[in-house]
């Protein structure tokens, strides 16, 4: 199955204009390099010219993010990017380093080197000297010995204007008391908590350095693969060139470090590290819960499964579709008991024994390729521009995510396609019949992922074509649903209540890290609990609490980020190797499986707050199992949901309801799990 005609001339049209297109970051005149700098790299080998280069690099990198968050048209940008690599591509060849990891590298390395040149100092004072006193200079010059009598007349009136110039690094005001003063002044722009934070996050515990010496891995890989997290999250959450700029010297650290210990990537590195954190000796008995749930909890099937030391009448719906009717929780105010489901009907249908059992009765007879339609190529802001049904009022924005009222209620519209794109991917845009739009994809091994988005912007189908013509189906929604989909209708009106006649135990997974992989495998292989009538877009399962109710939860216990952060840890980030290990398995069996990844936050606070950070977190979540444990990005989904599903109906802090959970949403999404053909 390969591409269509209009596609391979949008890729055509757009690389012969990334060939003909000048920089649009080549203006003005360029900016001499400092001094120090350009003679540490000239001592390297390098040209000092790639200072500019390297710079105007990042600037064309940080203005292509922005204008991407911001949904502009990017074709320019990507266009400076192009140009500003190629430059700073040809002058690290020039000194012997092909690739640009290894030129960035050693160009680091250069900078930080110290260079004994005393010269370049002297440079700079003759540079002063003439600039205070240029008018008594013609007298003293023909005379050597006079000049020390001629230096105090000009001392005395000229030199407080110049000295203003030579002072303007400590002293704005201009005067030589309030100078020093102010140093003080200039510890207070970079905060001092976030940096005491930051250093509590890269200590390494004496349990982890054991782990890791156990592992023949030192310490210090473990320190800076935290840096780089830590500085990724930054660059995600402000886009800045001095963000970007620290991302890019913490992954060359982080990189040099792995290399050292014999890793060829950062990958493989981060995979090796995340499994020495997991490591458990054998001989160590794995402790129990820091809270045990109840025989008897696990065992129901109408409510959550908590401890003992949680009140019963704080425990709420094990189904988000029954948390939604049940009142939030009001600071002073006893929660009423929820009320026991409903016993199901006499007749009713024994939950399905396997994933084509569930889909029996939702797989069109035809399946259609992502890329059937010929499409006409349009620029990319026209490509991601979306609408919204009329009584859609947009709260608030942020940075990658969107909050929205709808019917009453707040939801968060999160951006999936930050995380499938790389600098490295081509992307294209097509216009398709019925206001859709289909975007593409392409990426340097030859894969393409397509994507058709309504005008809304829900996802009505996406398939990963493979470099031999394959099409793995993601998502898939018949043509007559779309309709409903344009208005945010959620399908789960349309079923009756769904009753939960299988115990919670096998309902809910809670993962811990003493645990096997090939549990959780054994329990996410499980069917949804339900036949599934149709195939639904993710963005209706993700605003259907009653259709998301159908696929099984999995949850990490104690799972923790620092309060009000959604970054993850390193030592957070091994608890997720159980999990990504069995959506790695699973994809093995079936690479059309999907999991979203909910992100959820305890009631204190405000409620649009309380979703942007649930959101981030269930992002920072994907992200890592993408990082660290090389899960496709386009196979993981994400959503934060704030504090609308409580597992724990209080208004107060409450550790259990911040958590985040997972669901294969495969059997729900794509067609391809009614059979083994794929």
């Amino acid at each position: 199955m390969r591409p269509s005609s209009s596609l391979f001339a949008a890729i055509a049209a757009t690389s012969l204009s990334v060939l003909c297109a000048s920089p649009a970051w080549a203006q003005g005149d360029p900016v001499p390099p400092d001094p120090v700098m350009a003679a540490q790299v000239e001592a390297a080998g390098f040209s000092p010219d790639i200072l500019a280069a390297r710079a105007a690099l990042i600037a064309a990198e940080a203005a292509l993010i922005e204008i991407q968050a911001a949904g502009g048209d990017v074709v320019t940008a990507e266009l400076a990017v192009a140009e500003a690599e190629v430059t700073f591509l040809a002058l690290c060849a020039d000194a012997g380093f092909p690739e640009r990891p290894s030129c960035e590298l050693s160009l680091d390395l250069a900078l930080s080197t110290p260079l004994p040149a005393e010269e370049l100092v002297v440079t700079e004072e003759p540079v002063v000297e003439p600039a205070p006193a240029e008018e008594p200079v013609a007298e003293p010059v023909p005379v050597e010995e006079p000049v020390a009598e001629p230096q105090p007349e000009p001392m005395a009136e000229p030199q407080p204007e110049p000295m203003a110039e030579p002072m303007a690094e400590p002293a704005p005001e201009q005067t030589a008391e309030p100078a020093p003063g102010e140093e003080p002044v200039a510890v207070e722009e970079p905060m001092t908590t976030q940096e005491m934070e930051a250093v509590a996050q890269v200590q390494v515990s004496p349990e982890d350095a054991a782990k890791l010496a156990a592992a023949g891995l030192p310490a210090e890989i473990l320190i800076a693969l935290e840096e780089l997290n830590q500085a990724r999250a930054a660059a995600r959450q402000t886009p800045t060139p001095e963000a970007l700029e620290n991302e890019r010297l913490a992954e060359a650290a982080a990189l040099a470090l792995c290399q050292a210990a014999g890793f060829p990537d950062l990958l493989e590195c981060q995979r090796a590290v995340a499994e020495a954190l997991a490591f458990v000796p054998q001989d160590a008995p794995p402790p129990p819960p820091a809270e045990v749930i109840p025989e008897a909890a696990l065992e129901q099937s109408i409510v959550e499964a908590l401890p003992e030391s949680v009140p019963p009448e704080e425990a709420a719906p094990v189904l988000d579709s029954q948390k939604e009717d049940t009142q939030p929780p009001v600071e002073g105010q006893t929660q009423p008991e929820p009320e026991a489901q409903a016993a199901p009907p006499p007749d009713a249908v024994p939950p399905p024994q396997t994933d084509a059992e569930a889909q029996a009765a939702a797989v069109p007879a035809e399946i259609q390729s992502a890329n059937a339609e010929e499409g006409q190529p349009i620029d990319r802001e026209e490509g991601r521009r979306r609408d919204r049904p009329d009584d859609a009022n947009v709260v608030q924005e942020f940075n990658f995510s969107i909050v929205i009222e709808f019917n009453n209620n707040l939801f968060i519209r999160g951006n999936d396609e930050a995380r499938y794109t790389h600098p490295q991917d081509q992307t294209f845009y097509e216009s398709l019949s019925g206001g859709r739009t289909r975007e593409i994809i392409q990426r340097p091994d030859g894969s393409y992922l397509i994507t058709i988005y309504s005008r809304n912007g829900d996802v009505l189908r996406r398939s990963k074509i493979l470099p031999d013509g394959r099409e793995i189906v993601l998502v898939y929604v018949e043509e007559q649903y779309w309709e409903d989909m344009d208005q945010w209708r959620d399908p789960g009106d349309d079923l009756p209540p769904l009753y939960l006649n299988i115990p919670v135990r096998e309902y809910v997974y809670n993962v811990n890290p003493y645990e096997t992989d090939e549990d959780l495998v054994d329990f996410w292989s499980q069917p949804p609990v339900q036949s599934v009538d149709r195939l639904y877009s993710i963005d209706e399962i993700r605003r259907s609490a009653r259709i998301r109710d159908l696929a099984r939860r999995v949850e990490v216990d104690d799972l923790n980020f620092a309060f009000g952060s959604a970054q993850i840890s390193q030592s957070e980030i091994r608890k997720l190797a159980a999990v990504a290990n069995a959506m790695l398995a699973l994809l093995d069996r079936n690479p059309a499986d999907t999991f979203l990844v909910e992100g959820h936050a305890d009631a204190p606070g405000s409620i649009v707050l309380n979703l942007q950070l649930s959101q981030a977190r269930a992002d920072g979540v994907a992200q890592a199992l993408t990082d660290y444990f090389g899960v496709p990005a386009e196979n993981l989904i994400t959503q934060g949901y704030g504090e609308r599903y409580l597992k724990v109906m209080t208004p107060a802090a409450e550790r259990l309801n911040r958590r985040v959970v997972f669901r294969r949403l495969g059997p729900l999404t794509s067609p391809q799990f009614a059979s083994n053909d794929f």
